[in-house]
């Protein structure tokens, strides 16, 4: 939905809808996309940095600049609605983000889009997005049992009260029931649903595509077993770029899901009292029978492929195409190996990182100087 918002800008602003500052394409390229809110604060706080490493922070970097900033962005636009997405606006504390909403609202009419979906599910998706960017790089029972506690947020669950409790009109939606078509059902639960838009490609049903349970263990095995977050990356994603997974059921436990249902059960009821009735969220474990987690062998094995190719000597291209500008060490089959959006794009890998690649901050290396911890919840990555 979001990686939509960006790339169909000038589609929105002829039905009269400013999304401001959209994503840069090499994020979306990557699968990166967050809303376009972290960009928005960047612009509204001036020189401060805010990159996709640093999200564990976000509930700090939300000051009253920022909400003024923001709130005077709102406020110039020349057109009838602004869309602020993000997947992090619940991160922000509940006190900040009630001043910010009071805000805007004595201009504007500032209303809250949430959508939700199956406790379990939605935890385990949480799971695997967290395991991707690499904050999170444990199970999935562990991942539960730290949101259990209150180590790990789990926006929809742990936020939902809050939000609901600012007095910001707010409207529902169950995701199961837009899977198909959430861009479709979004923009119709925002009575946005012109021609024009709905006809609009999706590029993100391409981009952004979730990673299977399977190859989300596999991936914190293969970084508990290098130590290596950065090799970690590149084998996954040329696994990915190599091979469909095949498909398998995804991993279910009804003690971890009861264990859930109980400890959020009131907000899970609140949740349902905002939705019709067929899409209530289910306060009750599933009639299914357990199914664990296991990496698939098939991908286990294209891995120790990849990993046994990534262990030669630098490409001869290396030596070949040295040039005074490029970094140290720099290895133009690394540098695509690590952004496949430019092996698509067919671009030449010098050029791209002398033109553009350095600016964009693009990884180039295949590791980093300093290992990260195997356990636990990783660290913001150094990618230069």
């Amino acid at each position: 939905m979001q990686v939509f918002f960006s790339s169909a800008v000038e589609e929105l602003a002829v039905q009269g809808i400013d999304y401001p500052c959209p994503e840069p394409a090499h994020n979306i390229a990557a699968g990166l996309a967050v809303g376009n809110l972290p960009i928005l604060m960047r612009q509204a706080a001036g020189d401060e940095i805010f990159d996709h490493g640093q999200a564990k922070d976000f509930q700090f970097r939300f000051s009253p600049r920022v909400a003024n900033g923001i709130c005077q962005l709102v406020g110039e636009t020349l057109f009838d609605i602004v869309l602020i997405s993000g997947e992090l606006f619940p991160l922000v504390p509940a006190d900040r983000l009630s001043a910010f909403l009071t805000q805007l609202a004595r201009r504007h009419d500032p209303e809250l889009l949430c959508l939700v979906r199956d406790p379990f599910d939605f935890l385990l998706s949480m799971w695997k997005q967290q395991v991707r960017a690499q904050l999170f790089t444990q199970g999935f029972e562990a991942y539960v049992a730290e949101v259990l506690t209150g180590t790990q947020p789990a926006s929809m669950l742990t936020y939902f009260d809050a939000m609901a409790d600012m007095g910001c009109p707010m409207t529902v939606l169950r995701y199961e029931r837009l899977r198909e078509n959430i861009v479709g059902g979004t923009l119709q639960a925002l009575k946005l649903a012109e021609p024009g838009l709905l006809a609009f490609d999706r590029p993100g049903l391409r981009i952004n595509a979730s990673e299977s349970a399977s190859r989300t263990a596999l991936a914190i095995d293969l970084l508990q077993e290098t130590g290596d977050p950065d090799l970690t990356d590149v084998v996954m994603r040329t696994l990915s770029a190599r091979s469909t997974p095949a498909p398998a059921p995804e991993p279910y436990d009804p003690n971890l899901h009861a264990r859930i249902l109980a400890q959020f059960r009131p907000t899970i009821e609140r949740i349902n009292a905002c939705l019709p009735p067929e899409d209530a969220l289910a306060t009750e474990v599933r009639v299914q029978d357990a199914q664990p987690l296991a990496v698939q062998e098939t991908d286990r094995e294209l891995a120790r492929v990849i990993l046994a190719e990534l262990a030669r000597p630098s490409s001869d291209q290396q030596q070949d195409n040295r040039h005074p500008a490029l970094p140290m060490g720099f290895d133009p089959a690394v540098y695509l190996l690590r952004n496949p959006d430019l092996v698509a794009a067919g671009v030449d890998p010098i050029s791209h990182f002398l033109t553009s690649g350095r600016k964009e901050n693009r990884p180039w290396r295949l590791r980093r100087d300093v290992p990260a911890p195997s356990t636990g919840q990783g660290t913001p990555r150094s990618e230069t």
